[in-house]
């Protein structure tokens, strides 16, 4: 479901045009930051359940499934840096 909600969500952004108007692109931004955010933990859920599916039963395509959920969270974290690289200024040390 979260999976569906986030896709929906970023289909209902991709055509706004936000030239000319920062606080629109502000806000389309955010909606595509939280789909691709909802996307990357709904992706590393399914490969934490394919990861322990492989750790009990084996098997090499437990073991793919794994990867391929965990790879594609990657590419939904590297989306949100896309977006927000341009617009947000980098908070080095924010956890300290």
């Amino acid at each position: 479901m979260l999976e569906h909600n986030c896709s929906i969500a970023l289909n209902l952004v991709k055509n706004i045009k936000t030239v000319n108007n920062a606080s629109l692109m502000y806000e389309v931004a955010d909606v595509k930051v939280w789909a691709n955010l909802g996307l990357y933990f709904a992706a590393k859920l399914n490969g934490a359940v394919a990861l322990q599916t492989y750790r009990v039963k084996g098997g090499e395509e437990n073991k793919q499934e794994a990867v391929k959920h965990l790879e594609n969270s990657l590419h939904y974290w590297d989306e949100v840096v896309a977006i927000t690289r341009p617009i947000y200024n980098d908070m080095p040390l924010a956890g300290l």
